[in-house]
């Protein structure tokens, strides 16, 4: 309906058959809602959602063609790329598939044909997820993994062989190879005796290089010099040299596989085996109930279905996330147990069948989402924000009057997750190239491609939503008839974006990122709306004095990393969406960097980053000590000075603190100085003499990691985990890298 509002003379025009097409075409999904249940059991009901598909996507074809020449001739930088004559909107064929379609579909309501039953109206819910978020991802459930998990520690740790072991771990898809790798790599006795380590994910059809950046990236190894003009055997030189700098220094390899053949003759492989019946009904009672009990009219059933599932702990997730998210009535589970492929073991490939399960019951605006994850190559990792990003240009995500966009697709995503149908990771890697029709591109992403070259031609996707490219040492301004553009990302190496005057046009704006930096105008001309409502995010903005001008027009910003070049930073305490800070303060001028007083901050403000931050004394950090709703702290590459004295009544929501590369040699605090803290991380603080005592004392307490301490440090996190333990608190963790030598 957006596009009977909008200010297009030439659209306009056409507003009354825009009109009755999108009712038309309302009609028709409000019937495939009603029929999701049927299609997959009756041809004729199967069939007509397939005509509709067609149709509605025939429509959008000549709907976008149409819009991109009206949108092209209005503005006079394109006129004399406008090709042809421009004809009016042209729906006549369309208009009378649909109403056969139509006719078809009133004999199913009028007849209640195939149990659809009578026609609703459409509800002014959007389909989004009723999920009840959480703070903390819930993890998944590890019933029957731990005696394998200690028998793979046993393995890396118990020989004690200096001599380099290579451990395979073998199984069919769906045993959890990967989940118990992980769970081992993560377990904290692993990460302190191996204080290097590194992951990567190898896809059946992959690039050499991409693992071994992937392991050097994850095992924080320094490259000297640039990895990219690097070829493959030195990027593997690089790797063996750190990791492996001889046979006997008790390294490990780890991997996971279907097939037993590629095993080295040299290791002998751990095969992994199915759960017991005990532990499939343990399973699937804890995923599909949580933290509640199975009704005793379930149980026998449950039984039943999880028995079926052949031990098998993937089609036992799956199975069970259906279950959770539906009526625990005995007629349902009934119908699962009927449903569940009861050969799922003696053909592996049958397993899959659980998955076609889980997805045919999906509500109907989680499956495009689901479905567009085939989208990328197998075993890749996509960041989940791009992904989010991703799902709201391609136009999957419904309208919500309560929430934004973003803030649906992670309900989406977080549903998916709920369903075991997605396992989603930390680590983000790159995403993929989706290819389509080039004047219709709503998705764009480019890579070693001259983008001096493309952007002449990428001015005329008027309809593109999402645009990402990698590019090397290029100024550049992205063209203003990009009037529909919601995500630019700019991946690469001294790039500069320029977002000149035109940048007001762009309303749709929502994200920026860039690896370089950002410079916006801070008087627009006149003519222009002024306001980018939709932005939420701006990565490697350019902040001068002045700059407030600029960010009272992105009043809805959510995330902002900016380069501080002044000395005194801005009064933001207007910007009441932002949760995410990060500043790195550039120095240009004589002085110190100085912040305003805590109520001219952001009031909602979560997480704050700062960065190189010369000359400003610790007292300054009482500032952020008095943010309200501040849960995570970053000090990085700082000298702030050589102690810190903490005072009472700051820090209280403070969950997270971290210290890197700062010149601190004495810290004075109090377990009442940080209420809340729940994670210390120090990192590279040399000079640090030791943890203050009174930090064990935090009852919210879970882990201090240090990385490249002093001596004296690493022995006092020590003595504070035995006085803990002394007192009964075993739950504390201490992570030390490197591990202090016996």
């Amino acid at each position: 309906m957006l596009l009977i509002n909008c200010d297009n003379k030439l659209i306009l025009v056409e507003k009354d058959q825009i009109k009755s097409l999108y009712e038309e075409l309302g009609f028709l999904r409000n019937f495939l809602k009603d029929s999701e249940r049927k299609r997959y059991e009756h041809e004729r009901v199967n069939y007509l959602v397939a005509q509709i598909r067609v149709v509605s996507y025939e429509a959008e074809d000549i709907v976008d063609w149409f819009v991109l020449k009206a949108v092209m001739l209005m503005d006079r930088s394109l006129v004399e790329e406008t090709w042809g004559v421009f004809a009016p909107l042209k729906l006549d064929y369309v208009m009378k598939v649909i109403k056969l379609i139509k006719t078809e579909v009133m004999e199913i309501y009028e007849k209640k044909m195939y149990n659809i039953g009578v026609l609703q109206i459409e509800k002014s819910s959007h389909g989004a997820s009723s999920r009840v978020k959480t703070t903390i991802a819930e993890q998944e459930s590890l019933v029957g993994l731990d005696a394998e998990a200690s028998t793979i520690m046993e393995l890396l740790i118990g020989e004690h062989e200096k001599q380099l072991k290579v451990i395979p771990i073998v199984g069919m898809a769906g045993l959890g190879k990967t989940t118990l790798v992980r769970k081992v790599y993560n377990d904290p006795f692993i990460a302190y005796h191996f204080y290097i380590r590194g992951w990567t994910n190898v896809s059946q059809v992959y690039q050499k290089r991409d693992p071994l950046l992937s392991i050097l990236s994850s095992a924080e190894i320094q490259i000297r010099g640039e990895c990219n003009q690097m070829n493959d055997k030195e990027l593997g030189e690089v790797l063996f040299r750190d990791l492996f700098p001889n046979d006997n220094n008790g390294s490990r390899i780890m991997f996971t596989s279907r097939q037993v053949d590629v095993v080295p003759l040299h290791a002998t492989p751990h095969y992994m085996g199915f759960l017991n019946e005990d532990e499939s009904r343990d399973l699937l009672q804890q995923k599909a109930f949580r933290k509640e009990s199975c009704p005793p009219e379930l149980m026998e059933i449950g039984k039943q279905i999880a028995k079926k599932c052949g031990g098998l702990p993937l089609a036992i997730l799956v199975i069970a996330g259906l279950l959770a998210k539906k009526d625990k009535t005995q007629y349902w589970w009934r119908h699962v147990e009927k449903s569940v492929s009861s050969y799922i073991v003696t053909d592996p490939d049958q397993y899959m069948d659980t998955l076609a399960l889980s997805y045919n019951h999906l509500p109907n605006h989680l499956k495009a989402c689901f479905l567009y994850f085939g989208s990328f190559p197998e075993d890749y990792e996509i960041p989940v924000w791009q992904l989010i990003c991703l799902w709201v240009a391609e136009g999957f995500i419904r309208v919500d009057e309560h929430k934004i966009f973003e803030e649906v697709a992670e309900d989406y995503l977080m549903d998916l997750i709920d369903r075991s149908l997605v396992v989603v990771s930390r680590r983000g890697s790159n995403g993929g190239i989706k290819t389509c029709p080039f004047k219709l591109l709503r998705v764009l992403s480019l890579s070693s491609i001259d983008i001096t070259l493309s952007f002449d031609k990428i001015k005329q996707l008027v309809q593109l939503r999402y645009l990402k490219f990698f590019v090397f040492g290029l100024d550049l301004s992205p063209p203003s008839q990009l009037r529909k553009l919601e995500t630019l990302i700019v991946q690469g190496f001294l790039v500069r974006i320029t977002l000149g005057d035109e940048i007001w046009k762009m309303t749709k704006l929502s994200h920026v990122y860039t690896q370089g930096v950002v410079e916006i105008p801070y008087v627009p001309k006149r003519g222009y709306p002024y306001i980018l409502n939709n932005l939420q995010t701006i990565c490697g903005l350019d902040l001068r004095a002045g700059c407030e001008e600029v960010l009272t027009r992105m009043t809805n910003l959510r995330k902002l990393k900016c380069c501080l070049l002044s000395n005194y930073f801005p009064e933001l305490d207007f910007l009441i969406h932002l949760k995410t800070l990060n500043v790195s303060y550039k120095k240009v001028t004589d002085g110190r960097v100085r912040f305003p007083s805590p109520d001219k901050f952001p009031p909602n403000l979560r997480q704050l980053t700062l960065s190189e931050l010369f000359g400003m004394p610790w007292s300054e950090t009482s500032t952020f000590g008095k943010l309200p709703n501040l849960e995570v702290l970053k000090l990085l590459d700082s000298d702030l000075g050589p102690r810190w004295d903490t005072s009472d009544g700051e820090f209280l929501e403070l969950k997270f603190l971290k210290f890197q590369s700062l010149d601190i040699e004495q810290w004075n605090t109090a377990s009442n100085h940080f209420p809340k803290l729940q994670y210390l991380v120090l990192e590279r603080c040399h000079k640090l003499k030791e943890i203050p005592s009174d930090i064990g004392h935090i009852s919210t307490l879970e882990m201090i990691k240090l990385s490249w301490p002093s001596p004296s440090a690493a022995d006092s996190a020590i003595q504070i985990q035995e006085q803990q333990q002394d007192m009964g608190n075993d739950g504390l963790k201490i992570l030390s890298y490197p591990p202090k030598e016996e």
